[in-house]
């Protein structure tokens, strides 16, 4: 399969000392560093962190079921917009919850912590490439 990368928008990834990639991504207009996690089925930014995007929850909290056992508390938000750059990569909503326990991990270590993570929902849309050598997100434009 070939791909005309002109047609997208190519976002630097960084290694953590985990080996998890990330990327750094404005959400309303803030600079952000969001895990890239592929198996996540929707984007989501921690709930301590939903102020500083901006982010307005539409609807109380609900139980979500991550890839653990334990139930995950989320509240879904309202539309974000997203950019890199000069470029608009659309908008977005995401789910708000807690992030300490994935923070707390990364810490321990080594790593920084995250503001969020981007999910499947966010790479489906965007039609996205991964590309490990180099460390590169590709986003259709």
């Amino acid at each position: 399969m070939k791909f005309n990368l002109q047609a997208y928008i190519k976002i630097p990834l960084f290694e953590m000392p985990t080996g998890h990639h990330y990327a750094e991504i404005r959400v309303n207009g803030m600079l952000g560093t969001f895990l890239l996690d592929t198996g996540a089925s929707k984007s989501c930014v921690g709930v301590e962190e939903s102020p500083q995007f901006s982010i307005i929850p539409k609807e109380g909290p609900r139980e979500a079921a991550g890839a653990g056992s334990e139930k995950l508390v989320v509240h879904p938000s309202e539309k974000s917009s997203l950019s890199y750059e000069k470029h608009q990569l659309g908008k977005l909503n995401f789910l708000l919850l807690d992030l300490s326990a994935i923070n707390g991990s990364l810490a321990n270590e080594g790593a920084d912590a995250i503001d969020g993570i981007l999910g499947a929902d966010f790479f489906y849309k965007k039609k996205a490439i991964i590309c490990y050598q180099p460390a590169v997100l590709y986003l259709k434009k």
